[in-house]
């Protein structure tokens, strides 16, 4: 393997628009490269706080003014411990995800299963704006993400992940129907109602991820 010839991946059945296909370094670089250009693009975009606002008005302004500091903090820590680390080479050869979900029961349940099924988490965490950043600087192949983070919802987040990542596969926990729905309408092919134990939403997100399945609604 080298930087600008991907590993090999094995024959499948699968259709080969929808299925998960092996990154070379040099894909994944320039896809970084690009995402770190978009979130530098939309950092810099003027939210200007108006005088005569409404409270409410200014309380949106001040809560996302607090959510792009905690997205600079998350990113420049990420930035860090890759400057820090030796560069993984041929880190695409294998799917890799991001998982964000509040319950530490169920993102790791989720997290394990997938590692039983080829995939590696890249980063588990509950805190939407650490998931931001790890979408940027990893450039994964697969999103899960709860509807209600904190800082960052959960539809706010695949907002960002089709604008970072947006070859992505995203999949999403969903509280009730109404959640659902505005998941999907915001980018997720796969979502999942609370009812849905963690290792069938592994097994289900491979699968569309592999191409065997094209979306998922699962309550």
């Amino acid at each position: 393997m080298t930087l600008l010839i991907p590993p090999p991946t094995a024959s499948s059945d699968a259709d080969e628009t929808d299925a998960w296909r092996p990154r070379s370094d040099a894909d994944l670089l320039a896809s970084q490269m690009r995402a770190l250009d978009e979130w530098h693009r939309r950092m810099a975009e003027p939210d200007s706080d108006m005088p005569g606002q409404s409270r409410e008005a200014r309380l949106d302004h001040a809560r996302r003014r607090d959510i792009a500091g905690r997205e600079r903090e998350a990113l420049h820590a990420w930035a860090e411990i890759a400057l820090r680390d030796p560069f993984p080479f041929g880190r695409g050869a294998i799917p890799r995800a991001v998982v964000a979900h509040r319950s530490d029961w169920l993102r790791n349940k989720v997290w394990a299963a997938l590692r039983e099924r080829g995939v590696e988490v890249v980063a588990c965490t509950f805190d939407g704006a650490q998931a931001a950043a790890a979408i940027v600087m990893e450039q994964p192949d697969l999103v899960f993400v709860e509807d209600l983070l904190p800082s960052i919802s959960g539809v706010e987040l695949i907002e960002r992940t089709r604008l970072y990542a947006p070859e992505a596969l995203i999949g999403a926990h969903a509280l009730g129907a109404l959640s659902m729905a505005a998941l999907q309408d915001a980018g997720a092919r796969a979502t999942f109602s609370r009812r849905i134990p963690p290792v069938d939403i592994a097994n289900e997100l491979v699968d569309c991820l592999h191409g065997r399945k094209t979306s998922v609604t699962a309550v």
